[in-house]
């Protein structure tokens, strides 16, 4: 009976230890020191309720590339226009908060809702029936 709580102990101490180190692998260190000259690519989804109570949804291509710890540039293509939106944007890290300001329609705070080593997923708005909700899915490329 002891060598069977042993292994058992042995066998959950190798499978813990294992778990742990996969996940500083594939993880995304969310800090302006880490995304200082990196590019990303993705989608930009919006939703809302119009003032007439009519639903409103958009999609964009978006493009990010963080120029330094505070500052950055980005550009979105949406579905219904022939040339891109560009603008630049300052910006700061409060743990999993992005705060984007002086950015045109980037501007607030987005909550890291996912992320890996090379994708993060960022989520504005209150999640309320009906309100605002921005949604930034990103790859980095560079």
């Amino acid at each position: 009976m002891r060598l069977v709580q042993i292994l058992l102990l042995f066998s959950l101490n190798l499978f813990l230890s294992g778990c742990d180190s996969d996940d500083h692998k594939n993880s995304l260190n969310f800090s302006a020191a880490s995304l200082k000259q990196t590019q990303w690519k993705g989608t930009f989804d919006e939703s809302y309720i119009e003032s007439f109570g009519e639903p409103v949804s958009t999609t964009a291509n978006a493009g990010i590339f963080f120029e330094s710890e505070t500052r950055g540039r980005y550009s979105l293509k949406w579905e219904t226009m022939d040339q891109p939106t560009e603008s630049t944007f300052e910006y700061r890290i409060e743990e999993k908060v992005l705060i984007v300001e002086n950015g045109g329609v980037l501007n607030g705070y987005w909550l890291l809702t996912q992320s890996d080593k090379d994708t993060m997923v960022l989520e504005k708005g209150t999640n309320g029936e009906g309100a605002y909700k921005g949604i930034l899915t990103l790859k980095r490329t560079s």
